[in-house]
């Protein structure tokens, strides 16, 4: 019964070590594509026309180039 317990709390131990790297990964994504748009955001400094802005809009959408990680 005991090393069932030990075998267990082994494997609960290795998947939620695997969970926080996972969730790690995530969060430095997130924090990546957040500091891409940061930068990007800058640009809305110099938008003067209408074209100008419809094309700073275009490129805040998701899926954009704008601090997308694959």
């Amino acid at each position: 019964m005991c090393v069932c317990v030990c075998v267990c709390a082994g494997i609960l131990q290795g998947v939620s070590g695997l969970l926080l790297v996972f969730d790690q990964g995530e969060v430095r994504k997130i924090v990546k594509i957040c500091k891409g748009i940061t930068e990007y955001l800058k640009v809305a400094e110099v938008v003067q026309t209408m074209e100008e802005l419809v094309m700073f809009t275009q490129n805040l959408s998701p899926g954009e180039s704008v601090g997308v990680v694959s």
